[in-house]
């Protein structure tokens, strides 16, 4: 549970590779992970239930490459609104995005994200020394949203537009003060990973940032 920048070396056992994924998935990070196995039903199970922003097979777990491997966490590995470092969508988080205007076009754009990029695994590099695939995976504990009476209404109808038509979990808070919001999260046990604020009063980056947000 704790980080070390040294030549450290811990070393765990486990019953089955179900209990292996548990012990992994337990620590509050999730840079990179990895596995040695020529089984491969091994790997597709590994691989669909890890959860780490960067995932390795029968290689080392450093030295990701720009484009081939586009670098970036899970959980407190990843804070902020980024996207993977090297990826395909990482200067977009520079962009100063327009207005929502159109709801119906932006339904169709999102359907057309989804069925081309967001539901398939994508070849990243075509290479013949290893495989490398970039693919899309939803937060497991949901993201939570902060509105209240001054956040653009067709906002939160694209957030519950999201919500049902892709099966996300995304809730929307609207009501009480923002200690009230932040006591909303505690109770919530490590349920929430991700906070998105579209209030129009000041959002408590440091309190959020303490509850592992």
């Amino acid at each position: 549970m704790n980080e070390w920048f040294g030549p450290v070396l811990g070393l765990m056992s486990s019953a089955n590779l179900d209990q292996a994924i548990a012990l992994q998935n337990s620590t509050s990070f999730g840079l990179t992970a990895g596995i040695a196995s020529l089984d491969e039903d091994e790997c597709n199970h590994w691989a669909a239930n890890v959860e780490a922003g960067n995932l390795y097979i029968n290689r080392g777990i450093t030295g990701a490459i720009v484009s081939r491997q586009p670098f970036g966490g899970w959980k407190q590995s990843s804070v902020g609104p980024t996207a993977k470092a090297g990826g395909p969508h990482y200067l977009e988080q520079l962009r100063i995005w327009s207005p929502l205007l159109d709801l119906r076009n932006f339904k169709e754009s999102a359907e057309s994200w989804m069925s081309s990029i967001g539901d398939v695994v994508a070849p990243t590099a075509k290479i013949t020394a290893e495989l490398n695939y970039s693919r899309y995976r939803p937060y497991s504990t949901g993201i939570l949203v902060r509105v209240d009476e001054k956040t653009d209404p067709k906002s939160i109808e694209l957030l519950e537009w999201l919500q049902s038509h892709f099966d996300l979990n995304i809730f929307i808070s609207d009501n009480g003060t923002t200690e009230d919001f932040l006591e909303q999260i505690r109770q919530q046990n490590n349920r929430i990973e991700k906070v998105r604020w579209r209030s129009s009063e000041p959002a408590p980056e440091f309190e959020l940032l303490e509850l592992g947000i």
